[in-house]
């Protein structure tokens, strides 16, 4: 189906001749075009059943007709196919569209639009996001406590840059110095970053220093005030061995990088005028030990009220067990610390005489 324009035609009637519908009955038209198209994709799968699944073997046949309108119909297979009435609507309503400067005005929009995108975006996204960051209350605290606490970071600026120490007792006062006047900025990193050359490097070696300082110091104190309490049926000699291993193995997670990293660790504290005491590993690792005699201790005294008792003959193998597992925990200790003390050493051969009789 084709139609030659004739401009003498009002749009009614090109309308009409096209679509076979008059203007404002476009939803009779939609529906048509929806029942071709579903008739259509009926076709298409019946032609689809049709061809076989292995390909035919034919016999030579005259050549393809050659390329034209007859190669895009319904009864082929292909998926895309010829619409007799597309050409006459895109005719049609350019004709309308035109009529009524519709695409004028939307090609100059679009023309206007890209102008001022080539020029650079202006006014676009940078101006959107600093509206934003001037109405954000988050960027707004900022902004406030820039000016509030301005004095006061100034100053621990120029204390940062200019704190030496070989002393870890200094260092840990200057730190909870510098906390002071830190806490109570909104967020820490935005308002400080808003000053100029500040030293973030030292700062957060400096946190990095006093935060392991203090669990090391930690772990000292705890193992100096561990309670061994006499075994009872609450209270097991060997619930109590479980909790000291426990922790012991929480120490040695915690030293073994700090001492595998002590030489670069050192470097960094150096190169920022700042200084970390190792001796406090060693008094953790003698803390340790005293700890590890304290069992020994503990399983040589319940062997021996059971042994006095007269069930040593019945629970021989438990105790056996037992004496044994505080060996081993012993040893782990020593291997640990890197060897023990006196009275370790004695404690432990006395334990192993003990294991063997």
């Amino acid at each position: 189906m084709s139609i030659e324009y004739n401009s003498a035609l009002t749009f009614e009637e090109v309308f009409k001749e096209t679509t076979g519908f008059l203007p404002g009955e476009e939803n009779k038209l939609k529906l048509q075009i929806k029942k071709e198209t579903e008739r259509r994709k009926k076709e298409e799968h019946k032609i689809g059943d049709m061809i076989p699944s292995s390909p035919v073997k034919r016999s030579a046949g005259p050549p393809p007709p050659p390329p034209g309108k007859n190669n895009l119909t319904i009864g082929n297979a292909n998926k895309l196919q010829r619409s007799p009435q597309m050409a006459n609507l895109y005719r049609l309503l350019r004709y309308k569209l035109e009529s009524n400067g519709s695409i004028a005005k939307n090609s100059a929009a679009k023309n206007s639009t890209g102008r001022q995108n080539s020029k650079g975006n202006t006014g676009g996204i940078g101006d959107a996001l600093a509206e934003i960051a001037q109405r954000s209350q988050y960027f707004q605290k900022i902004e406030e406590d820039c000016i509030k606490y301005k004095s006061s970071i100034l100053e621990i600026q120029t204390a940062l840059v200019a704190f030496k120490t070989t002393n870890i007792t200094e260092l840990l006062k200057f730190h909870q110095y510098v906390e002071d006047h830190l806490k109570n900025l909104s967020d820490e990193r935005q308002v400080l970053l808003r000053f100029e050359d500040f030293p973030f490097e030292k700062l957060e070696t400096l946190r990095m220093a006093a935060k392991t300082y203090h669990q090391l110091e930690e772990f000292v104190s705890t193992l100096k005030g561990w309670k061994f309490t006499a075994p009872s049926g609450k209270m097991p000699f060997s619930d109590q061995l479980d909790k000291i291993e426990s922790y012991c193995k929480k120490i040695e997670k915690k030293v073994t990088p700090i001492e595998r990293d002590k030489e670069k660790e050192m470097k960094k504290f150096q190169s920022q005028n700042l200084t970390f005491d190792y001796k406090i590993i060693t008094r953790i690792k003698e803390e340790m030990v005293d700890v590890s005699s304290r069992c020994i201790e503990m399983a040589l005294k319940e062997s021996k009220q059971k042994k006095e008792a007269g069930k040593a003959a019945k629970l021989r193998r438990a105790i056996s067990s037992m004496l044994w597992r505080v060996f081993q925990f012993a040893f782990t200790i020593y291997t640990f610390a890197g060897g023990q003390d006196d009275r370790a050493d004695k404690l432990s051969a006395e334990l192993a005489c003990e294991l063997q009789t």
